[in-house]
């Protein structure tokens, strides 16, 4: 009886130390120079949670996000991530007309996970045709 309430209770310890289920820091910014998007308008939608995000400004990569263009919040490891993205841009034509487009960024998704005894920091960075996910 002690040998299985003792291996129940390390399975219990080892389940917990995996990473089963943890919260994990969650980034989605914008990767787009204004001058190329007018605008920009940002979803980023979890279970349970749909965040938006109109940047005023952009990030060449994930150590320059900032309150003008991006957002931070938690998401659950096994749970799907999916960002999109809708908004209006300048687009010259073969004559040096310039014109304002509307452009959509189709929703792309990732399941947030982690490995062993490590907790990473999710990163969406948001482009004019795509949706880069990594962790750090």
């Amino acid at each position: 009886m002690k040998k299985t309430a003792l291996l129940i209770f390390s399975l219990l310890i080892l389940f917990i130390i995996s990473g089963c289920g943890q919260q994990m820091d969650v980034t989605v910014y914008n990767a787009n120079p204004m001058y190329g998007a007018e605008w920009i308008a940002i979803n980023a939608h979890t279970t349970g949670h749909d965040q938006w995000l109109d940047p005023t400004g952009f990030a060449d990569q994930a150590s320059e996000c900032d309150s003008t263009n991006s957002m931070t919040f938690k998401g659950n490891e096994n749970e799907p991530l999916a960002v999109s993205a809708n908004g209006m841009m300048y687009n010259t034509d073969a004559n040096g007309n310039t014109t304002l487009v509307a452009f959509s960024v189709p929703v792309t998704s990732q399941t947030l996970y982690s490995e062993f005894l490590s907790q990473p920091h999710w990163y969406a960075e948001v482009n004019l045709q795509s949706v880069i996910f990594f962790k750090k």
